[in-house]
């Protein structure tokens, strides 16, 4: 959790909002509420809730990007922090397992995924 949140103080740092519902418990509420911040196009959503059917799912980070969705000029790519150098391939399944719904929820396929250290992106997977 401590590796999380240095990623949220640094991309902060970098002057992007940054809105967490990692205490929204229900998931009902979790949905909606991150659909919601996507609609109103935030840089970064901490603990969004994605879902589709009987399946829900708790990225640690969607993020803004340029792409235009059915959301606006923006759409969303998931990002996975993670302290590791070397990325699993148990973590680019959760990665696109997430971006499953994601795609419903913006109108449009997210192009990408990645994976955060406490700077920097650490490693980034092109989906289509």
């Amino acid at each position: 959790m401590e590796h999380e949140r240095a990623y949220l103080r640094y991309v902060g740092s970098l002057g992007f909002a940054v809105s967490d519902l990692r205490e929204v418990a229900s998931e009902t509420q979790a949905v909606a509420g991150t659909a919601a911040l996507m609609k109103q196009g935030v840089d970064l959503i901490s603990h969004g809730a994605l879902g589709e059917g009987r399946w829900f799912g708790r990225p640690d980070v969607l993020r803004k990007t340029a792409q235009p969705s059915g959301l606006g000029p923006w759409s969303y790519e998931v990002y996975d922090c993670k302290l590791a150098l070397v990325t699993k391939g148990a973590t680019v399944l959760q990665l696109s397992l997430y971006s499953e719904p994601l795609t419903e929820g913006q109108g449009q396929v997210s192009r990408s995924t990645s994976t955060a250290g406490t700077g920097p992106l650490r490693h980034r997977f092109e989906l289509v």
